[in-house]
């Protein structure tokens, strides 16, 4: 009973600790949408909960946990607080309506989901709908599923009786479906090459371990190929001491909010830049097609331009 009573205490500090943890890049997030993806559906049920004063007024428990200043920050922040809905396609559409609109009109939002979800998979988050990309956990599949069991046990057998070493040990196809699923979440924030976003990976099972393999932590080799190498640790500690690897962000979150105001106002001047040359480049590329007749040789195979006749008008 102590057990469970001390187990208690302990969920219920910690949902508003991993809140404030949230709102405090949200708020350093200067502009734009913050998408927060979260393990699981009741995992976002409990983290609401905790979180929004409105939600446990309609639980039948008390207020106990509950740390209202939470939501609070985040509406302060971003004027829009979106939850992914676990209904109706047509309740999915409203949500995203919602958030699009908001970010039309306001240019920020918050936007709460889980990996594997429908906002994490296929939806296009592209330019001010997401700057920012937070990951809270590893989104495990559930290991009591008879199918991941099944498929574990597979591998396994496969690779110990016919010695079939493509296959991944079941071990690590397992790990491999939740990092699959932090990929996707995080397909959402960069959609083109002027493009520009930042990902919080919200898990001490992130941090680098200082055991580089090839030059990489053993855990960054399993992130997607374009941020294995940008990675770096957040510490409490403000002594700048050398590490191996990229070097960490002291400070704690004031550190990481001084961080990010810095990479917000260079990365929007670079972004300019990069798309105000590939507008250049198309409109150059686009001139001779106005200008020239193209036709292809079927002898040579080759295709050969004319100038187009200028077309004059006669006054009589």
């Amino acid at each position: 009973m102590r057990a469970s009573i001390l187990s208690y205490f302990l969920f219920a500090d910690f949902y508003p600790k991993l809140g404030n943890a949230i709102a405090s890049v949200v708020e350093a997030i200067p502009r734009g949408g913050v998408l927060i993806f979260l393990p699981s559906y009741s995992f976002l049920r409990k983290c609401i909960k905790s979180w929004n004063p409105q939600a446990s007024r309609w639980s039948s428990h008390d207020d106990e946990g509950v740390d209202s200043d939470i939501w609070f920050r985040f509406l302060r922040s971003k004027g829009t607080v979106v939850v992914e809905p676990t209904g109706s396609q047509a309740d999915f559409e409203a949500a995203k309506e919602r958030f699009s609109q908001s970010i039309c009109r306001d240019g920020k939002a918050v936007l709460l989901a889980v990996f594997r979800g429908k906002m994490s998979e296929g939806i296009s988050f592209n330019d001010d709908n997401a700057r920012a990309v937070i990951c809270v956990g590893l989104p495990l599949p559930n290991s009591f599923d008879r199918s991941i069991t099944a498929k574990k046990s597979y591998n396994d057998e496969q690779r110990k009786l016919r010695h079939k070493t493509s296959l991944l040990p079941g071990s690590e196809w397992y790990s491999q479906q939740a990092y699959r699923a932090i990929a996707q979440a995080l397909g959402r924030c960069i959609r083109h090459a002027g493009d520009y976003g930042t990902v919080v990976l919200m898990d001490s099972r992130h941090c680098d371990d200082g055991a580089p393999t090839d030059g990489l932590c053993r855990q960054h080799c399993n992130l997607p190929k374009w941020m294995r190498y940008s990675v770096r640790n957040l510490t409490m500690s403000t002594s700048r001491m050398p590490v191996p690897g990229n070097p960490p962000i002291y400070g704690g979150y004031a550190g990481l909010a001084s961080e990010l105001g810095e990479f917000f106002t260079s990365a929007k001047t670079f972004s300019d830049a990069v798309v105000a040359k590939f507008q250049k480049e198309f409109a150059q590329a686009q001139a001779p097609e106005r200008h020239a007749q193209h036709s292809f040789n079927r002898t040579t195979g080759e295709w050969s331009s004319k100038p187009l006749p200028s077309l004059t008008v006669k006054k009589e």
